[in-house]
């Protein structure tokens, strides 16, 4: 079921609020990084960027939506970013959803 304008902001906010209280998984400049998000035109679910390097489209998808960003985690750390993704009351799981929110007009 669609989100009203008003139900996604509240989203966004209590999103932006929980990954301020959570650790964030962050990737060093030069290690290879892996996109969890939802699939988009030009990005697909589990798309390979070495030396943590965005693509165009991804990079343009994540200025559109910060927290796309979060879905951008380290090979090392896939694992536990998949455990979270199964947690719908995690930040992970909340960026994803907004994701695929975007992804819907693609």
């Amino acid at each position: 079921m669609a989100k009203s304008k008003l139900e996604t902001a509240e989203l966004v906010s209590e999103t932006q609020e929980t990954l301020e209280s959570q650790p964030i998984i962050m990737a060093e400049a030069t290690e290879t990084v892996i996109y969890i998000g939802a699939s988009f035109k030009g990005v697909t679910t589990g798309t390979v960027l070495k030396d943590g390097k965005l693509i165009p489209a991804l990079e343009n998808a994540a200025l559109a939506i910060p927290a796309m960003r979060e879905l951008i985690v380290p090979v090392s750390k896939l694992v536990e970013a998949r455990k979270q993704l199964q947690n719908t009351d995690s930040a992970l799981s909340r960026c994803y959803e907004m994701t695929r929110n975007y992804t819907k007009g693609e």
